[in-house]
């Protein structure tokens, strides 16, 4: 079912193939999310035991070594496709060669937790090893059945750990966000003036806001432009159009304001593809004119992430010179 549907785990994987041959043992499924990060699932039909993990890790750090025309050659012995075609058509995205393999993700499959494993699994993960765990659960609907994936870690956790390959450092408690400003599309000035931080269009960029929290800081670049804010978080993310912005006295949706961007997405009904958004109070904004970039200042194609790298401290601190923003209050 998962090689024919790879959705039923994440709509932002492709499979690249089964059971690939590492030399030592065989990886049951192969593939690739939209950011080229390499996923290593091992499938367990019963219960995964802490064993388990030490495999996954094994073909993790196998995978791992794997320059990129290996990859394609593996991509066209299993798939008898080309990967760059064929990676366009699934995602309608260009694939960065210079990003495939560069990060990856083991991913154990079993039907059955184990709560040894399962507290491994934790463990590892929210100390950076990009590793998850996921036990369906079987709910029963008219004469069929219907699988709901249980992941032991939020994948939006795992998605953020592959961000960076070397992620080893210390989080410093600041996040990371991406505002992709469109003319047509999402627009910088709604967000500063009605107090907000969104992303959408797909999981992939969305589910990433589930990493924040109340009271959280998250310092915005535009991709293109540069940086362009720091705030302070007020909600947890929610659909857009449940948005509810303090205007005056008074509360009104935040779609209901005159906006310049349209935040709405093909089948935006949708979860997988809707507009999320969070409440963010300002504390410094500039428009995209005056946007702060650098060579050296940290990027990312995640709308949120936790950096652990050195340019991250780097970058922070000279937008604190830049624009000295209270972040005490």
């Amino acid at each position: 079912m998962l090689v024919s549907n790879l959705r039923i785990l994440s709509p932002d994987w492709m499979l690249l193939g089964r059971q690939v041959s590492t030399g030592t043992g065989f990886i049951d499924i192969l593939a690739v999310s939209r950011d080229g990060t390499l996923v290593v699932i091992e499938l367990k039909r019963a219960k995964a035991t802490r064993d388990v993990v030490a495999q996954t890790l094994d073909y993790v750090s196998w995978v791992a070594t794997l320059p990129t025309e290996t990859v394609n050659e593996l991509f066209q012995r299993y798939r008898k496709d080309d990967l760059g075609q064929t990676f366009k058509k699934h995602f309608g995205i260009e694939l960065d060669v210079d990003q495939l393999n560069a990060r990856q993700l083991g991913v154990i499959v079993a039907a059955t937790p184990d709560q040894t494993t399962e507290r491994i699994v934790q463990y590892l993960a929210n100390s950076g090893t990009p590793i998850n765990l996921n036990t369906f659960e079987v709910f029963g609907e008219g004469d069929g059945q219907v699988l709901s994936p249980n992941w032991s870690v939020s994948l939006a956790i795992s998605q953020a750990d592959t961000a960076d390959k070397t992620n080893q450092g210390i989080w410093n408690g600041h996040h990371y966000g991406s505002f992709g400003h469109e003319d047509k599309g999402r627009n910088w000035e709604d967000a500063r003036k009605y107090g907000f931080f969104s992303a959408g269009g797909g999981s992939w960029y969305s589910r990433s806001l589930s990493l924040l929290n109340p009271d959280d800081i998250i310092w915005v670049q535009s991709p293109s432009h540069g940086y362009v804010g720091v705030g302070r978080v007020l909600s947890t993310h929610q659909p857009i159009e449940d948005i509810v912005i303090r205007t005056g006295e008074s509360e009104a949706r935040l779609l209901d304001q005159r906006l310049l961007g349209n935040y709405s997405h093909k089948s935006s009904d949708d979860d997988d593809t809707r507009e999320f958004a969070v409440l963010i109070d300002w504390i410094k904004s500039v428009p995209l004119t005056e946007a702060q970039r650098q060579v050296g200042f940290f990027g990312n194609q995640n709308s949120v992430c936790r950096p652990r790298v050195a340019k991250w401290n780097h970058t922070i601190n000279t937008l604190k010179t830049c624009w000295k923003p209270n972040l005490d209050n």
